[in-house]
């Protein structure tokens, strides 16, 4: 599968020194941490590797890469477009825009339910659950059924019209990656990463 990342210019030097990179605790936003933790324990549950994920796009517009790598030029100049073949068996996809559901510890709904579902989830855990909307405050019965709901992102068949899918890896490998360009303003032209390969042409 043919995914794509921005990686700082330190993450890209690990990679390239070392031939592998994994995912750091201390890069997390501790506002998310209660997110990523789950993530992680639903890769390791799939045999997908218990660490911190790294993230790539596994599909998403020209537009929105153009947009990244264009930002990540200005602001963290030195930055490294990736693009990475990966087999699915190593990947956990999912839908980019209901993640953001899970990163602020609210429920998952399928596509099917209908804004009178959604009240009425609401309103029966509001009643039945008091504290539920944070991780800090949220019952460990509430919690379950939380997470239940969020599986819901792994489904791809229900966000296949969604044009954003992220994917997690275990670790990024150098054998991993098919092509390399350092991100720079202004730019005389593209330039090939050191220790990367030769993009494709």
């Amino acid at each position: 599968m043919t995914l794509y990342s921005v990686l700082s210019a330190d993450a890209w030097a690990v990679l390239a020194d070392t031939g592998v990179l994994t995912g750091r605790a201390d890069l997390i936003d501790e506002f998310f941490t209660d997110a990523y933790t789950w993530i992680r324990a639903v890769a390791a549950r799939r045999g997908l590797g218990d660490a911190w994920p790294i993230w790539l796009w596994a599909k998403t517009t020209r537009l929105e890469l153009v947009r990244q790598a264009r930002f990540a030029a200005r602001e963290e100049p030195g930055s490294v477009l990736i693009t990475a073949r990966i087999p699915r068996s190593r990947l956990l996809i999912s839908d980019f825009e209901t993640w953001h559901l899970v990163l602020n510890f609210a429920p998952v709904f399928p596509a099917s339910a209908t804004d009178a579902d959604v009240d009425a989830f609401y309103d029966r855990f509001d009643a039945e659950a008091p504290g539920w909307r944070r991780a800090e405050t949220a019952s460990p019965e509430a919690r379950a059924v939380l997470e239940r709901t969020w599986e819901l992102i792994f489904d791809t068949s229900a966000w296949f019209a969604m044009p954003h899918w992220q994917a997690t890896v275990a670790e990024l490998r150098i054998t991993d990656v098919t092509a390399a360009v350092i991100l720079t303003v202004p730019t005389a032209g593209t330039r090939r990463a050191p220790g990367g390969p030769t993009p494709a042409c």
